[in-house]
Parts: C-alpha cells; structure tokens; sequence
C-alpha cells in the first residue's frame, strides 16, 4: 500500500460486492501477532477512502509483501492445515460409527459399562414424519451430519442422535448417542 503503516506487508488485495457498496480488502502479515490480519481500506460508501488508515484519501494497496513475510506466512498455512488435519483425525477417531468398539458412560435403560460394537448410527426417529425417499435413502447424509456436529473430540452435540449397540454377548440395545464414548 501506500502507506507506511502497510509498506512491505500487503500479502493479497480483494474486493466484496454487496448490493449497494464495494468494500476493499488487504490482507497484511502482522509482526506483532506472527499471523496475516484483513483489513478494510476502502469502500463506496465512504469514497474516501478508510478514515483508520488513509485519512488523507483513498489508496489503492500494493502487494509488496518482503519474501521473509510470504515465507511467515506460508509457515502459518502449513501449521493451520496440520492442526486441522490432527482436529479431524482426533474427530474421525471419536465419533461413534459403524463397527467401532464404544463403552456406554451413562444413562438410565443400558448399564453403564456395557461395551459393544456399534452396528447402528443415526437421528432419532421423528414419529410421523418420515423424510422423502425413506430413512434408508438419507442414512449416509444423517451419518455425515452427525460426525460434523461432533466435533473434534467427538464429545460435541450428540443431541438427536442414537446408536444401536451389538454386545459380546450378542445383545442388541440403543442408546443416545451421547451415553457411549469410543473406545
């Protein structure tokens, strides 16, 4: 940009259409913080040109970012795709599905400690109003949802959601899904 404030930071610029205005947006590598900060420096609403940062009128940014800063940041997307591949491991890892071994932690009609392999997992059966195409045909979208709304540690909410359990003695009971954990 061409502004002290930015010069040597500006990683990419974008803009954002919304039925009346534009707004114009930088991306800037923040020293202080070791992580890319967006930032709005400009609009159609406020010809000008940002009041925060170019009071003396509207500025159109240069990416201008030093090779150190392309570099930081480049380290701070690989660290970010890491830690979400790791999230989503330890979430694929807890969430009860089809033939993982869980241990039923509480609730009232399945003893707690009765261990099993999930043979069943889905929504709760809402009486009285079966979704086009029958519970079948929407099985894998349920099970889809339910591992998202998990969440990494697959202790998330469950809530609506019911697992069918295959003992060792052969015993199928059910349960919600947020009595059991993955073992």
């Amino acid at each position: 940009m061409n502004n002290a404030k930015f010069a040597g930071r500006v990683l990419s610029t974008r803009e954002e259409n919304r039925r009346n205005d534009s707004y114009f947006h930088a991306l800037v590598w923040d020293d202080e913080q070791e992580k890319p900060v967006e930032i709005m420096y400009g609009s159609t609403a406020w010809p000008g040109g940002h009041p925060d940062y170019y009071p003396d009128g509207w500025m159109h940014p240069q990416i201008d970012a030093t090779p150190e800063r392309r570099a930081a940041y480049e380290a701070y997307l690989s660290r970010q795709r890491e830690e979400r591949a790791e999230r989503e491991a330890r979430h694929a890892a807890n969430t009860p599905d089809n033939g993982k071994r869980v241990r039923v932690v509480k609730g009232r009609k399945v003893p707690v400690g009765t261990e099993g392999t999930v043979f069943w997992f889905g929504k709760e059966r809402e009486f009285g109003q079966c979704p086009r195409g029958g519970y079948k045909a929407e099985a894998k979208r349920l099970v889809a949802y339910a591992r998202m709304i998990c969440g990494p540690d697959g202790k998330g909410d469950k809530e609506g959601f019911r697992v069918g359990i295959q003992t060792d003695a052969g015993e199928k009971v059910f349960t919600a899904a947020t009595n059991v954990e993955v073992i």
